[in-house]
């Protein structure tokens, strides 16, 4: 018996409308872990450009950061700029980490560069973002590459 093509396109459309509710629910439901798992990972980018030490769990990065870290807005040039102090246990400054963006090869290259408290001497720099080829380029990822900017 053959069936009309009539079925087939019903059929299409019953399946893909079936995955998509499926697919749209399973985003849905793992957009919150996924923000939080973003905020972590700036948060540790955050923590190694500045050389602090943090546990492995994403509780105890979050206590570091919001104890050693204190996120501030600068206005320069009329543009608005995302700037992170380093405290001590005290309240006194450590540094300052600057985001950074620049072309690359192969994309764009984001970042965070930490500088001492006078703006004289690197603390780190940590990659967020690259899209450079493995081997090569995406070896500045690597930490001896990033390690060699400590104390400049």
């Amino acid at each position: 018996m053959k069936r009309s093509y009539q079925y087939t396109v019903i059929f299409m459309i019953i399946v893909a409308s079936v995955f998509t509710a499926i697919l749209a629910t399973a985003q849905a439901s793992m957009t919150p872990r996924i923000e939080l798992n973003q905020e972590i990972a700036r948060q540790k980018s955050l923590l190694y450009a500045f050389d602090i030490e943090h546990g492995s769990s994403d509780e105890e990065v979050n206590q570091t950061y919001e104890k050693f870290i204190e996120p501030e807005t600068r206005t320069v040039d009329g543009e608005e700029i995302e700037a992170f102090k380093q405290v001590d246990e005290s309240g006194a400054i450590k540094g300052y980490a600057f985001p950074f963006s620049g072309p690359a090869l192969w994309g764009t290259i984001k970042g965070y560069l930490a500088v001492t408290e006078d703006l004289s001497e690197i603390k780190g720099l940590t990659f967020t973002e690259q899209n450079e080829t493995p081997g090569l380029g995406g070896r500045i990822d690597e930490d001896p590459f990033k390690e060699q900017w400590r104390g400049v």
